[in-house]
């Protein structure tokens, strides 16, 4: 009596699945095409919002799982990334790396390229003219220093000491 009920059910399902298919294949065959449709766009209907643009940033700073990176070509300058502790290990981030960030995450590294040029500054003219005196220093080659000794000065030996060095204990 099982065996009846098993191959009754069978039967019932192979018949179900067969009229979904002729039914499929007859919904097809309906759609007519006009030359006028095939020049048209194909819109569809599973299309998605459009995504945000990717940028290129590079990583100033990590704070735990937070990341600050200062963005290329943005109207805010710096963003603050949340990253998951998997992520933050898988990545490698540190400060200086080039990554890209899209809808406030970061989805990628980005290649090497020209570092970014630096922002103008906000200090006072004062200390800009500073870190301008000590940038030209640094260009600067040292002239090589002359020490002029006294005329009339001779070395004078001074006698060592006398006395045996006294020695080291051991740890014994």
């Amino acid at each position: 009596m099982h065996v009846k009920k098993l191959s009754l059910l069978a039967s019932v399902l192979a018949l179900l699945l067969g009229a979904i298919a002729a039914e499929t294949a007859r919904a097809e065959s309906n759609v007519e095409f006009n030359a006028e449709d095939l020049d048209k766009p194909m819109l569809l209907a599973q299309r998605s919002a459009p995504r945000a643009p990717r940028v290129r940033g590079i990583v100033k700073s990590v704070v735990g799982t937070q990341v600050l990176v200062e963005l290329d070509r943005s109207q805010e300058p710096f963003m603050w990334v949340g990253v998951p502790q998997a992520q933050l290990g898988a990545l490698n981030l540190m400060g200086g790396t080039p990554v890209f960030v899209e809808d406030n995450k970061i989805v990628g590294l980005a290649p090497y390229a020209a570092p970014i040029p630096p922002r103008p500054s906000n200090f006072s003219s004062r200390i800009q003219a500073l870190w301008a005196d000590y940038e030209r220093s640094l260009d600067r080659n040292p002239s090589p220093s002359t020490v002029s000794l006294p005329f009339d000065s001779t070395p004078t030996l001074t006698p060592a000491p006398t006395t045996a060095p006294v020695p080291i204990q051991g740890l014994w």
